[in-house]
């Protein structure tokens, strides 16, 4: 009872029945156990990112670092024909976090003509989004957090990925609900589903890879010319119906004590939409206050 304790003191959850205690407790000692969980301070995990766009693959250099318990940014470097891409987004507290470098030019913000009453009310909308993504990702890593507080209560079991699954169900105060799958003969996290409208993802530039030179034949010798093309109007995602959004906990491999996964597969219903290998888990790094700077430049 007092490692269940520690457990719910741990990750912040309000309301626990006793089999979701008992579930989380066990899956926090198969995770590397609680002395282990709690001596992390902080983190930062570097790796590979593949975006899967109309049967098209995009990888990006992609690191997190994590200060707990209330800062977290994810860092994008993805390389052009123009030069490096490089993307930070977080936040730090209730501070959005948002910074890009790159020759590429940047899109129209969708705010840009927006009262600081608006502003903010968006600002908050995104670090709550930021907060939950985090969130899921974490879960792998801790279980359930308190930077995305949840009611837990058991669900019974049932066979997800192949494996008999102790099932959990993640209630936020917005109403917002996942469900946590965790292997029942191993204690690790499986999967964490939810029901969300599709994203959309929409492309507003095109490369030319070749030009006309001057007498009028391509030169393959030309630069790359970059075209902007203007987004479209309105929001992508109206009348899009919700489908199952998942993600996949897999390849854990014990690291300074910890049983972390070093893949994270996510799938929108049926199709994989992203693959991250973490190439490399760091505990308690030396972090530069910088980083989470809030703000945009």
């Amino acid at each position: 009872m007092r490692a269940l304790a520690a457990a719910v003191i741990a990750l912040g959850i309000p309301t626990l029945q006793p089999d979701a205690a008992r579930v989380l407790a066990d899956m926090r000692q198969a995770l590397g156990g609680e002395a282990a969980l709690a001596a992390v301070q902080s983190f930062s995990a570097s790796g590979f990112e593949s975006r899967h766009i109309d049967g098209t693959v995009a990888s990006t250099n992609i690191e997190w670092t994590a200060a707990l318990p209330d800062s977290f940014v994810r860092v994008r470097r993805m390389p052009t024909p123009m030069g490096n891409d490089v993307s930070t987004d977080g936040f730090r507290g209730e501070a959005l976090i948002y910074r890009r470098q790159s020759p590429l030019p940047y899109p129209a913000s969708l705010i840009q003509d927006a009262t600081p009453v608006e502003r903010a009310r968006h600002e908050a909308v995104v670090v709550r989004e930021r907060k939950r993504a985090f969130s899921r990702f974490a879960t792998a890593l801790f279980g359930p957090s308190s930077i995305d507080p949840v009611d837990v209560s058991y669900q019974g079991q049932r066979s997800v990925a192949g494996r008999p699954c102790d099932l959990l169900l993640l209630r936020a105060s917005d109403g917002n609900t996942a469900t946590l799958a965790v292997d029942a003969a191993t204690h690790l996290p499986v999967s964490l589903s939810w029901m969300a409208v599709p994203s959309v993802t929409v492309s507003t530039t095109a490369y030319v890879t070749t030009t006309e030179s001057a007498r009028g034949s391509p030169s393959s010798a030309a630069p790359p010319r970059l075209a902007v093309q203007a987004p479209p109007a309105g929001d992508p995602t109206a009348g899009l119906s919700p489908v199952e959004h998942q993600i996949l906990y897999q390849e854990f491999k014990v690291v300074d004590g910890l049983n972390w996964p070093h893949r994270f597969t996510e799938k929108v219903g049926d199709k994989t939409s992203n693959t991250t290998r973490v190439g490399k888990y760091k505990l308690n790094p030396k972090i530069d206050p910088k980083l989470f700077d809030p703000g945009r430049r």
